[in-house]
């Protein structure tokens, strides 16, 4: 929900099936990638083939990487590539090509190689280190490595597990070849790295490394019982939910504290109130992470910070700019915002939106219906519920929206003369409905491609 100021972009005239209401999208987002020029080969509008993919897909990669890219991005014979996991970004597939010196690993090098479905070179993203000047054998063992990284984090105890790796790196003072020291708590959950030069015993430098630490959420929303979930990509301490692309706090409650990482907090446990940190942790990483990361989208350009137990009356929940405000129960209106996917995964939505720059002003409160419609599609869409807020708002248990009403009612004609639950006539609220209905009926017809083209339109979309 965004406070009611204004969205949608050109007027369209009146509209008999909804589904129209895309086409612009849709075409947008087609012909955005087609008009990238590709790097690795400028004048080829495609790019050029990588043969052999379907037969040895990693075997092809390297074959492609040394006969197209050794003279431009390094030349000597001590360098070798090393394919390394694959993934989809959309319709894209990206292949990574790690460089290795002397058969060691060089940190921090490594180029991407993103492929559309005909097997053609889109993009190479990244680099290679030229002219390494690293030793190439370690004076210190593994040995007196994990002893200077125990020192170097003022480990006590056998209650850790450490693990390490010969690499090279390039730091400011030069290059080095270093023990890569990864340590793991009992539970195995990683949490710190160091990196030991392997010739002078010196620390260079420690990494805190997310881990995923166990919590208790609700799954969809408090209808159905807790359940244990990692809280994967979890980079923060024993007082901190702290993820790289968002953090979540609670401003009304005392400093959080959890002993050995645990957000585990059943009924009857000290922390019980705290449950609504722990599970709006959990929704945004899956959201923006799994769902959204799923769809290509790589993240905020700045984190994102959900506020818990916020009192919002009469707003259950608010989105502006990177602040997602989660509103305490209102009696005799609403539950907590933070327990309800739906609600969790609508307002991250306008965050995401607000990310590429959409904002929600413009004539006749467009760019705040667009808001509204893109945010309750979205949260359909992880759902798999058309309904949304029917837990939250006690008094909507239809849903305060939803996304498949009629096309006979919810079409551009009617305009600001349409209504439904608990959002008035007029409302970008209402409003977006007839964009969520046109979205969610497109994507009856097409299936999950439909929110790819919407994340692929966020970034192509005028600011209002």
């Amino acid at each position: 929900m965004l406070p009611e100021r204004r969205t949608l972009g050109p007027r369209i005239p009146s509209i008999t099936v909804k589904v129209v209401l895309l086409f612009a999208l849709c075409a947008s987002g087609v012909s955005a990638s087609a008009a990238v020029p590709p790097v690795a080969d400028r004048a080829s509008p495609n790019g050029p083939l990588v043969m052999g993919l379907r037969d040895d897909r990693d075997g092809a990669l390297r074959r492609f990487a040394e006969r197209i890219l050794a003279g431009e991005w390094f030349t000597s014979e001590r360098d070798a590539f090393q394919v390394g996991a694959w993934s989809q970004a959309g319709d894209l597939r990206v292949g990574r090509i790690s460089q290795r010196h002397h058969g060691h690993p060089v940190l921090g090098s490594q180029v991407r190689i993103v492929l559309d479905a005909e097997d053609h070179v889109r993009f190479v993203i990244g680099r290679f280190l030229e002219d390494l000047q690293a030793p190439t054998s370690a004076s210190r063992t593994i040995e007196e490595a994990f002893a200077l990284a125990r020192e170097a984090l003022r480990l006590s105890g056998d209650g850790w597990r450490l693990g390490g790796e010969l690499a090279i790196t390039r730091l400011e003072r030069g290059d080095h070849l270093v023990w890569v020291v990864s340590v793991s708590d009992a539970r195995g959950l990683p949490r710190s790295q160091v990196l030991i030069d392997a010739t002078s015993g010196q620390v260079l430098a420690v990494t805190e490394v997310a881990c995923h630490a166990p919590g208790l959420v609700y799954p969809t929303d408090p209808r159905a019982p807790l359940e244990e979930r990692a809280l994967s990509g979890w980079a923060g301490d024993s007082t901190t939910l702290v993820h790289a692309k968002f953090s979540v706090e609670a401003r009304q409650l005392a400093p959080l504290v959890v002993p050995d990482h645990d957000f585990r907090f059943p009924d009857g446990h000290p922390l019980a109130e705290r449950r609504p940190e722990v599970n709006a942790y959990w929704h945004a990483q899956r959201y923006l992470d799994d769902f959204l990361g799923g769809l290509g989208y790589a993240g905020p350009p700045e984190p994102l910070v959900l506020r818990v137990g916020e009192p919002l009356d009469p707003y259950t929940a608010l989105t502006s700019g990177r602040f997602v405000f989660l509103g305490a129960p209102i009696p005799g209106l609403s539950r907590d915002a933070a327990l309800a996917d739906d609600i969790l995964a609508h307002e991250l939505q306008h965050a995401v939106s607000y990310g590429f720059g959409v904002t929600a002003s413009g004539p006749r409160r467009e760019a705040l219906a667009l808001h509204e419609g893109i945010s309750d599609f979205m949260a359909a869409c992880v759902t798999a519920d058309p309904s949304i807020g029917e837990w939250a708002y006690l008094v909507f248990p239809g849903g305060v929206t939803r996304v498949d009403r009629p096309a006979s009612t919810f079409r551009y004609s009617n305009y600001d003369r349409v209504s439904f639950g608990g959002v008035p006539t007029g409302s970008g609220w209402a409003n977006g409905m007839i964009l969520s209905g046109a979205l969610w009926d497109l994507r009856a017809m097409i299936g999950p491609m439909a929110e790819r083209l919407v994340v692929r339109a966020l970034a192509l979309l005028p600011e209002s």
